[in-house]
């Protein structure tokens, strides 16, 4: 990123923040006097705490009477946890799609190209492991139960895809595909939609 990128970047987000910062004072009043004053003046942006309701531990939060906002958080969390699921799986599905092309041998090699691909895609994969990760661990602080059964704990097995293209061999259904792959979506969101 080139420094006057990274400038322009912070000096947007640093008006976004500004923007929640008005929304905040007046929804959430008993955080008022926790916010600095200088806030505005700061260069390090990125690492301003927000005052999410996520961002106290319960006992705080009832005192602070951010018990109906932390609702909220949890609620707009679930949907930020689906989506990174939702990603997740293209990014696997496109792994998958480099794998069969190499097994089937559709290109001579791995080209230059190709390895940047698979590259930027195991990146990718790798961004919406750690991003599902980061929002569970936020919703369990909201309050989930670890053994939520929707929104499971991400393990590295989970995001392995079977080979649809191939055909089934022996003992090919031993093993199951991972979880992520059979969760019930949200109400009206389908993949199909998308194609």
């Amino acid at each position: 990123m080139l420094v006057s990128d990274e400038k322009a970047a912070r000096a947007s987000l640093k008006r976004r923040i500004m923007k929640w910062r008005k929304v905040q004072l007046s929804t959430m009043t008993s955080v008022a006097n926790m916010i600095p004053e200088n806030e505005a003046m700061r260069e390090d942006v990125e690492n301003l705490d927000l005052l999410f309701p996520s961002s106290f531990p319960s006992e705080d939060r009832e005192q602070l009477q951010l018990t109906s906002m932390a609702g909220i958080e949890y609620r707009l969390r679930e949907g930020e946890a689906h989506d990174a699921l939702d990603n997740l799986r293209i990014a696997l599905r496109f792994l998958a799609v480099m794998d069969h092309k190499r097994k089937a041998g559709t290109t001579f090699g791995m080209r230059t190209r190709s390895r940047k691909e698979e590259t930027e895609a195991k990146a990718t994969k790798a961004l919406w492991v750690a991003e599902y990760r980061s929002i569970r661990e936020i919703l369990s602080t909201l309050g989930m139960n670890e053994d939520d059964s929707v929104l499971k704990l991400l393990t590295d097995e989970d995001c392995w895809r079977p080979d649809i293209s191939a055909p089934n061999n022996f003992r090919a259904g031993k093993k199951v595909p991972g979880w992520i792959w059979t969760i019930n979506r949200r109400k009206g969101h389908d993949d199909d939609d998308e194609w």
